[in-house]
């Protein structure tokens, strides 16, 4: 199976939605489409909510980025890496939790069947209940789940600034999965955006395939909801 990439963007604001718009730009250049890791907006965001809704209209999936309110997990020993936590959170807590997130986006128009919180581990509880409210796809610090099939493809994280292109590049000639992410507010450096560009490019070099969240599992009829109809980049 050829490596897919996966791009997200997370963190997206109306204080950071400038230099998301920029670099939406760039990606669509390279046929590159975003994963937009969404929580909850408030009223004061429409201008964004209307951006998100737009990009997935483009071809970006909408992905639910954890629960409306509280932890998704319970922290362990901080290490100098990303924060890795252990699974806990029971079925009917993560239910509960969820059932609040679902609404919220549904009452936007960001309806999605993704789920993604990348500096966490899945628990078997909060995967049960995304199975139970028709989620197809988690995306955890591991890797990406298909709840549908109970396929787990595994790759880890390349967050901005942590290994750069030696990691991407490997990754892209060895793994099966290629994963890059940024917090939006990051954008607002040129070089933070540099180095999420240049990202790319390698890992696009060295073979991968741009690919979204919605699509990282077998393609389905399911994924709509998060992607959106298909259409030809801006």
């Amino acid at each position: 199976m050829p490596t897919r990439l996966v791009v997200s963007l997370s963190g997206i604001d109306r204080r950071s939605l400038e230099h998301c718009v920029s670099l939406a730009a760039e990606l669509d250049l390279r046929r590159v489409p975003l994963s937009l890791l969404t929580t909850p907006l408030p009223a004061a965001e429409q201008s964004t909510v209307d951006w998100i809704r737009f990009r997935r209209s483009s071809g970006d999936a909408v992905v639910l980025n954890g629960f409306a309110r509280g932890p998704v997990l319970v922290p362990t020993q901080r290490r100098a890496r990303p924060l890795m936590r252990k699974p806990s959170l029971p079925a009917h807590e993560a239910g509960l939790r969820l059932i609040a997130s679902v609404a919220s986006f549904e009452a936007r128009g960001l309806a999605t069947d993704c789920f993604a919180v990348l500096d966490e581990t899945m628990s078997l509880g909060t995967m049960t209940a995304l199975r139970r409210h028709s989620f197809a796809v988690c995306a955890d610090a591991n890797g990406v789940h298909d709840l549908k099939t109970g396929v787990h493809r595994r790759g880890r994280v390349h967050r901005i600034g942590r290994r750069g292109e030696f990691g991407v590049a490997w990754a892209a000639r060895r793994a099966e999965l290629v994963r890059i992410t940024a917090d939006a507010a990051d954008l607002a450096s040129p070089a933070c955006r540099l180095a999420l560009l240049d990202a790319v490019d390698t890992a696009l070099r060295n073979g991968a395939s741009a690919s979204t969240y919605a699509d990282v599992t077998a393609a389905s009829p399911q994924r709509a909801s998060a992607r959106g109809p298909q259409c030809s980049p801006r």
